[in-house]
């Protein structure tokens, strides 16, 4: 398992490691590290995109949401974004279209 920490600071969003191998299935998680900004809220959601398809997830540091196979499949960036709620109010939000990209895997030896 490959930890990727998300670190949000002054709206700034950055990643340790932005390099998700294509095809990877939950193999990738996410961990965000964020500033006092995000501090009192009720639910803190990520969504990831790819073309047609999204994610959105609920963000529980005890539960480490995971990359699905169906956003790594095709090369490329992928969209991340972090939502804040406060009651069923967005509160904050921050995105990073190119936070993430998805690169080509190894070949398979038969």
């Amino acid at each position: 398992m490959i930890d990727h920490k998300v670190t949000i600071r002054d709206r700034i969003v950055s990643t340790d490691s932005r390099e998700i191998v294509q095809d990877s299935n939950e193999a990738d998680r996410i961990i965000l590290d964020l500033d006092s900004d995000w501090d009192g809220l009720d639910e803190v959601y990520i969504v990831l995109g790819k073309g047609d398809e999204k994610l959105v997830a609920p963000y529980d540091p005890e539960d480490l949401p995971t990359f699905p196979a169906e956003l790594t499949g095709k090369l490329g960036p992928l969209a991340f974004s972090v939502v804040g709620m406060k009651g069923e109010t967005i509160q904050i939000t921050r995105r990073a279209d190119r936070l993430f990209r998805i690169v080509p895997r190894g070949d398979v030896i038969e």
